[in-house]
């Protein structure tokens, strides 16, 4: 779901450099993640006047800022967030990938035939070969949502697929080699509840993964109610995007918080990160719907929300996980 914020002017100190962080992250995110600013760098070291005569042409055209969705290509981010995307994975049915010598070509649908949406709509155009997101956290231990794995055989009727991808040229990855693709051999624990709504697995894949490394996650702790969130992963079955500009909306429930974070449903299982800290503090698991029909055209498009108003999406903590792993 994609989340139009509104400007808020807040009293305080901590509020107004919220203001300045949300704004670089949301407006400049792209230009700046290019240059790796360091925004709280930027915020100490005398640079207060700068951001305060940009911030009065993000208050004249709020909408605009503010309206546009805020996920990027992994190609347009800056290499740590880069790092932290090669992490992640794709679950793809065994019937996407066809194993060609040492090579595994990916199959996939059209997005905008496969859900019916207006060919307006962003990323229409790409290639969607899965559902449901995860990350790695050691080696050979992989994190994703609960419902998304529900029991032994499930586990292992489907790959995981790193660096799905758009190239820099803007187009899709099809060919993965060995290194790329990985498959499940055991589920640690798991549990999808009706009650507490908690919603996590974390399995073990059939090999170390190489040639990148693990996201680090909260050991202690939650999250901190102003953190900067950045959501990593595939976007209804899309190659990975790195969403921006996440925000706090509730963190007072002991299994799982609540974010307005640019989310589909096959983020499901997504890594949502500190953008400060750099550690994983959830699991996306749920949200408010993805698309609304658009009567005029007979065709879907993304659904939007203000700030404040919808569900919000629903992140599993991390720490919820930490009794399944062993380092």
């Amino acid at each position: 779901m994609k989340l139009v914020s509104s400007i808020m002017i807040f009293k305080g100190e901590i509020s107004i450099e919220l203001t300045f962080r949300n704004y670089i992250t949301i407006l400049l995110g792209k230009l700046f993640f290019k240059w790796e600013l360091n925004v709280n760098k930027l915020l100490k070291t005398g640079c207060i006047l700068f951001l305060i005569l940009l911030s009065t042409q993000v208050f004249s055209v709020d909408k605009v800022v503010y309206g546009e969705d805020k996920r990027f290509e992994v190609y347009e981010v800056a290499s740590i967030l880069k790092q932290m995307a090669q992490a992640t994975a794709l679950k793809v049915p065994s019937k996407n990938l066809i194993v060609e010598g040492e090579q595994i070509k990916l199959l996939g649908k059209n997005y905008a035939e496969a859900y019916g949406l207006c060919p307006d709509v962003r990323f229409a155009s790409q290639q969607i070969s899965g559902s449901c997101s995860g990350f790695l956290v050691s080696e050979d231990v992989f994190v994703t949502a609960g419902h998304c794995i529900r029991n032994k055989e499930d586990c292992q009727s489907v790959n995981w697929v790193f660096d799905f991808s758009l190239n820099a040229d803007g187009t899709t990855p099809v060919i993965f080699n060995q290194d790329q693709v990985y498959r499940c051999s055991e589920i640690l624990g798991r549990i999808w509840s009706t009650g507490n709504k908690n919603d996590y697995a974390v399995i073990r894949l059939d090999r170390k993964v190489v040639n990148r490394l693990p996201l680090k996650i909260r050991s202690e702790g939650k999250v901190d109610d102003f953190a900067d969130l950045v959501l990593i992963g595939n976007p209804s079955g899309l190659p990975t995007k790195v969403t921006l500009g996440g925000t706090m909306r509730k963190n007072d429930n002991p299994v799982y918080f609540v974010a307005n974070l640019d989310s589909f449903a096959g983020n499901s299982g997504s890594a949502v990160i500190d953008l400060k800290s750099g550690l994983v503090e959830g699991i996306l698991v749920r949200g408010e719907i993805d698309f609304v029909m658009d009567e005029n055209r007979n065709c879907k498009i993304v659904k939007q929300c203000a700030e404040g108003h919808c569900r919000g999406e629903d992140v599993t903590r991390i720490t919820n996980i930490l009794p399944f792993l062993s380092f």
